[in-house]
């Protein structure tokens, strides 16, 4: 089954979707330069529309894209009455999850002589994750932390802070998430602790039905208190106006989850 959704919306002049220098993004369309709004975009507009989060948040059927899972681990690890010593242990590894492939922590290691003070340790429990996780916090946090808990009992303080990563990733196994953003569109991650999710909903670029003619918006705002009659600041800003074309198609493949 393929439902696909064809969309015509029109904007008025703004600046939806910037590039890396504060542009509003463009594409060469049929040989013409046309507005664009990036695929990435328009789905985290989905995922946190207020809509969709009121039918699914409730339930807790959405997941979170992060680089904090050492913060949601950490929290997990309390709520199952773990020890400071097994948490502060088991959060310093949390960090290397997604990167079982690369010698990066080796070479860090090698590089830089082990710090042990309290601040280190501290600095270790904060630190995120080298790549973005799209996890589901309702069914995949806490399996996650008692597999990294019951590791690290198996292998005590000693051996768990020398053994590699990937063997760590392996015990921990993966699960199918059930929230409704991860179902619809996907993820993939580089590690063995989560599973890849084919997505449900493909989103394509939006790209503007009329050739692109970008403006500037020269603006100042006035000092209320200054008393000054000039500007207290200036600055200018780019925007469009498009009637953007967007397309969605939804796959029966993977419809039972979502």
């Amino acid at each position: 089954m393929l439902v696909q959704i064809h969309l015509l919306q029109n904007y008025q002049p703004s600046n939806l979707n910037r590039d890396d220098t504060g542009s509003p993004k463009d594409a060469i369309f049929g040989g013409f330069l046309r507005g664009r709004i990036s695929s990435q975009c328009l789905k985290r507009s989905i995922r946190k529309s207020q809509v969709f989060r009121g039918q699914f948040a409730g339930d807790g059927l959405l997941g979170e894209r992060t680089r904090l899972l050492p913060q949601i681990v950490r929290d997990e690890l309390k709520a199952l009455g773990a020890d400071d010593e097994a948490i502060a242990a088991i959060v310093e590894r949390v960090p290397e999850i997604g990167r079982e492939s690369t010698k990066q922590k080796k070479e860090v290691e090698a590089e830089e002589p082990e710090e042990t003070t309290e601040a280190a340790q501290e600095e270790a429990e904060i630190e995120g994750t080298a790549q973005l996780i799209f996890i589901d916090r309702k069914t995949e946090a806490r399996p996650l932390a008692e597999k990294l808990l019951e590791s690290y009992k198996k292998a005590g303080p000693k051996k768990w802070k020398d053994a590699k990563i990937s063997d760590i990733a392996k015990e921990l196994g993966d699960r199918l998430p059930r929230s409704v953003d991860i179902a619809m569109f996907g993820r993939m991650t580089t590690s063995q602790a989560f599973r890849n999710v084919q997505a449900s909903v493909q989103v394509a670029h939006a790209l503007s039905t009329n050739t692109l003619r970008q403006e500037f918006d020269y603006f100042t705002a006035v000092d209320d208190i200054s008393g000054e009659s000039g500007a207290g600041m200036i600055g200018d800003v780019e925007f469009n106006s498009c009637a953007y074309y967007k397309y969605f198609n939804v796959t029966g493949k993977n419809s039972s989850r979502i």
